[in-house]
């Protein structure tokens, strides 16, 4: 009967336990908050209706309803709009350039205070941003005079987000000035260039690298930059869309409960410790290639090295990576006497398209 009681209680405990420790997390969550911005503008060179109330011409047709009420169409498709309707000056002398801009930024952070006078805050963020330019002129060269939109439309953009590259933060050269992250991004190629070519239906296996998706290959490059410097096997790490790719947290940590501890209000009025990570990877610009083609899926036109070419044509990528600080302790003694020890580390790496060379500072 003692026996059974005894174990009662020691499973009674363990539950209690299990549930104060379960409600104490729960509970030291104490705020979450999300900004999400989208940003959509439109600008369409000769429009030759006159405007009335609302912005709307006296008949009430152009430039429509959704325009002025700030709705936008995809892509270009305004601009086909405006043409089949009639809405923009007939001249010989007339051209212009359309523009559409479209930029997402949003960032998420939430706060934990899992023990007193500690406090976490995670913080995930990602921007995109795409223009595309459309030029076209009217043409009276032909039998039927019209607008010329002959010209490929030029998108561009950008794109960065919150990264973690905290597992080859720490990695230095060799007394030979060689790099093991610099080594693993080299050696990851083979791997990533199997997996393109294995979803590409216009690629075949050709030995160490696919065909199509060479050791200077721009998609082969990138997720082998990315592989590494996240500390990612190269046979997980997403070789999708770059621009689809999911930011992760960083975080700043501060830790202000050393002077309830006896010892530490002998000698200080207020102690801080605090620790700050910050990784962003970032491409800054991209064009749309002219000439990327596809069928089934995947790329088909290839470059001067036979690889395929790339939807999006990159200049660089980067990652840049901050402990601002590392580790920061800031005292106030008794006496009123301030000090403060601090360590700081960043580093910037960016890998070119253009000359394939990675800079690391």
């Amino acid at each position: 009967f003692c026996l059974s009681r005894g174990l009662g209680d020691v499973y009674k405990r363990q539950q209690r336990y299990i549930f104060d420790n379960s409600l104490y997390i729960i509970m030291s969550l104490k705020t979450i908050s999300v900004n999400y911005n989208e940003t959509e503008g439109t600008v369409l060179p000769n429009y030759g209706k006159k405007t009335n109330i609302l912005g709307m011409d006296p008949q009430w047709d152009a430039p429509g309803y959704g325009f002025v009420a700030g709705l936008q169409q995809k892509d270009d498709d305004y601009l086909y709009e405006a043409l089949e309707n009639g809405w923009l000056v007939d001249d010989v002398f007339v051209s212009g350039d359309f523009s559409k801009t479209y930029s997402q930024q949003y960032t998420i952070r939430t706060t934990f205070r899992p023990i007193d006078g500690l406090r976490i805050q995670l913080e995930a963020s990602k921007n995109v941003s795409q223009n595309i330019n459309q030029y076209f002129f009217y043409d009276d060269a032909d039998t039927v005079q019209a607008y010329n939109l002959e010209a490929p439309p030029i998108i561009s953009g950008s794109y960065s987000m919150s990264f973690w590259s905290l597992g080859t933060s720490f990695v230095d050269d060799n007394g030979s000035f060689e790099n093991k992250t610099f080594e693993t991004l080299r050696n990851n190629r083979s791997t990533i260039s199997t997996r393109l070519g294995e979803q590409n239906a216009n690629s075949i296996f050709t030995g160490e690298y696919s065909d199509g998706y060479g050791e200077t290959s721009q998609e082969v490059l990138l997720h082998s930059f990315i592989s590494a410097y996240s500390d990612k096997s190269p046979s997980k790490v997403d070789i999708g869309d770059f621009t689809k790719l999911i930011p992760k947290p960083n975080w700043n940590i501060t830790y202000d409960g050393l002077t309830r501890v006896r010892f530490f209000q002998k000698y200080f009025k207020q102690i801080t410790i605090n620790h700050r990570y910050r990784s962003t990877f970032s491409v800054s610009s991209y064009t749309r290639n002219p000439n990327f083609e596809s069928n089934s899926g995947g790329p088909t036109a290839r470059d001067i090295n036979s690889n395929f070419i790339a939807d999006k044509q990159l200049s660089s990528a980067s990652i840049v990576e901050q402990f601002s600080p590392l580790i920061n302790i800031d005292m106030t003694w008794n006496s009123s006497l301030l000090t403060r020890l601090e360590m700081r580390q960043d580093r910037n790496v960016s890998l070119s398209f253009a000359n394939l060379s990675l800079i690391h500072i």
